[in-house]
């Protein structure tokens, strides 16, 4: 083949893959983005450390590892479909080739299955073992290699990875039977040291789940997933502490990335079944982990895990808020503001001229002067007036012209006694224009002025707060009452114990859960503690106090 047709071949398979991307035939299966990896794993991180075959296959410690072979290929296509950069499809495409190559996969149950080997000792797992959570993850990347390329010659080769991962571990499968009677899939078969697995389930979960999508005339397949999906669901609590959770069944102490994983992971478990325990679970963890993290300056940084949780701290007699870290502080050390009265004083200052101010007026422009060019998402001021909340706040941007009020930037706005809080989309300090208008003449004087960049910390997902225990009778009816503001979603833990040193010991569950501003009924006499966990979108999300009121 010539290198002119060899080009033209290749150039056509990307065009084609291209096509398909964009346009998926009507019998193509949807594949939920997996991302418990494409959205936590950078690619190039995962390469550098890793070294390539002759063919561009990944290595491991210059072994296939075909865990990491599946992640690598996973990881390609997810960089290809977001990029659309030809140097991604082809790292995609290669590691096909490594589960095709009967040379380094094994044919297993008379060549019914395929096995995925680790060809070393392991724990008390002799070589070769397979792991049902491989074979799982091997699943999901060849199925997207499939949509990629339509290479018909790749379906039998996942129908065999599958019915590895279907047979009973006993057998060289990866299915097992908890001490409840329930189906598990294993990431380690047959291994006394470290039973059931939740991390590498998981992922060995997902994979059946798209390979039920994509054969569903396999019904044996689809008992299983079935009985395995009841099985997680029913665990989960299982391998929590009232401080953290464990790594298996066998009770080994979960490492803070393997924790920092499992909450992606139920992130993409609830966005692929919109099951509210996984997001409950989620919530759990993600709290867990910022507990640990709050005195790991080093962690925190390693770990750019969008998914903890922040604690809310009290804001005022009756608000919690996020605060605000002083790296975010964008606080010029020399600002002036500016206030003036009327349009015409503003076309005078853009001019350079003098500006007669006015003591009253039923309007005022707020500009921000700065030598230096900085930028914010969100103010606090603080002004002589108490009412505030009584006059008519907009953003505006300042240009050289002046202020072009037709363009009014959208805002969260939040008021507390003489404080005004807002927040916007990024801008430049000198640029921000704000118009406060009042039925009545005022002399509005600003006070104090803190700007901040809420992009230059790690933002979290969630914000927690904890409230104190109390009594409740069994079988009463109370009323929760909780207020929020400016968040999506948030969900109201609680846990109990016959006494207060027990509380302390008990542990929250994804299955213990109240709606805000709710009845509740307690389910046994003794102490209780809630914790709210919500939604954070800016320094803006709050709630309130919680509240717990017995219903006569």
């Amino acid at each position: 083949m010539t290198l002119a047709s060899s080009f033209k071949k290749n150039y056509m398979l990307v065009i084609s893959a291209l096509i398909l991307l964009v346009t998926e035939t009507a019998h193509a299966q949807k594949l939920f983005r997996y991302s418990c990896q494409a959205d936590r794993v950078s690619i190039e991180e995962f390469e550098s450390s890793r070294t390539f075959d002759k063919k561009g296959i990944i290595l491991s410690d210059k072994e296939y590892h075909p865990l990491s072979i599946a992640r690598f290929g996973l990881l390609a296509y997810y960089k290809f479909e977001d990029t659309r950069d030809s140097a991604y499809f082809y790292k995609c495409v290669t590691q096909a080739d490594y589960f095709k190559d009967d040379r380094k996969v094994h044919s297993l149950f008379q060549g019914k299955g395929i096995g995925l080997p680790y060809n070393f000792k392991f724990w008390d797992l002799e070589a070769p073992w397979y792991s049902g959570m491989t074979q799982g993850f091997a699943i999901s990347y060849l199925l997207r290699y499939y949509q990629l390329t339509h290479d018909e010659t790749i379906l039998p080769v996942i129908k065999k990875i599958a019915f590895v991962l279907l047979a009973p571990q006993e057998e060289g499968g990866s299915i097992s039977t908890t001490e409840e009677g329930c189906t598990w899939i294993e990431e380690y078969p047959n291994s006394k040291k470290s039973k059931h697995v939740l991390n590498g389930f998981i992922n060995g979960l997902i994979g059946l789940y798209e390979y039920c999508a994509f054969f569903p005339e396999d019904s044996v397949a689809k008992q299983v997933f079935e009985e395995a999906y009841e099985c997680m669901l029913k665990s989960l609590e299982l391998y929590d502490t009232s401080k953290w959770s464990y790594y298996d069944r066998s009770r080994r102490s979960l490492a803070d990335n393997y924790m920092w994983y499992q909450i992606y992971e139920m992130k993409h478990l609830y966005e692929m079944f919109q099951e509210p325990i996984f997001d409950y679970q989620m919530r759990i963890w993600s709290v867990m982990l910022s507990g640990r993290m709050a005195n790991r300056k080093a962690d925190q940084i390693k770990f750019v895990n969008r998914y903890n949780s922040e604690k809310a701290e009290k804001m005022n007699d009756s608000l919690f808020s996020v605060s605000m870290k002083p790296a975010q502080n964008r606080m010029p050390d020399s600002l002036e503001v500016l206030q003036l009265k009327s349009k015409k004083d503003i076309r005078r200052f853009c001019k350079g001229k003098d500006i007669r101010t006015k003591e009253r007026s039923k309007l005022s422009y707020i500009l921000f002067l700065s030598s230096v060019s900085d930028s914010a998402d969100y103010v606090k001021m603080t002004f002589n007036d108490s009412e505030i909340k009584e006059y008519k706040v907009t953003l505006h941007r300042r240009a050289a012209r002046g202020i072009s009020e037709n363009d009014t930037i959208g805002v969260t706005k939040f008021f507390n006694n003489n404080e005004l809080y807002l927040v916007f989309p990024k801008m430049s300090i000198s640029e921000i224009a704000l118009k406060v208008e009042n039925r009545k003449p005022f002399s509005l004087a600003v006070l104090q002025t803190d700007f901040f960049d809420t992009s230059r910390s790690k933002k979290p997902f969630f914000a927690h707060s904890t409230f104190p225990g109390m009594r409740l009778k069994e079988g009463e009816k109370y009323m929760v009452s909780l207020p929020v503001f400016n968040t999506e979603k948030t969900v109201i833990f609680y846990k109990s114990a016959h006494t207060e040193k027990a509380l302390a010991n008990a542990k929250w569950k994804a299955i213990n859960t109240i709606k805000p501003n709710s009845e509740f009924i307690s389910p046994e006499y003794g102490f209780y503690s809630f914790m709210v966990v919500y939604d954070w979108k800016n320094p803006l999300s709050m709630v309130g106090k919680l509240q717990i009121s017995e219903q006569k």
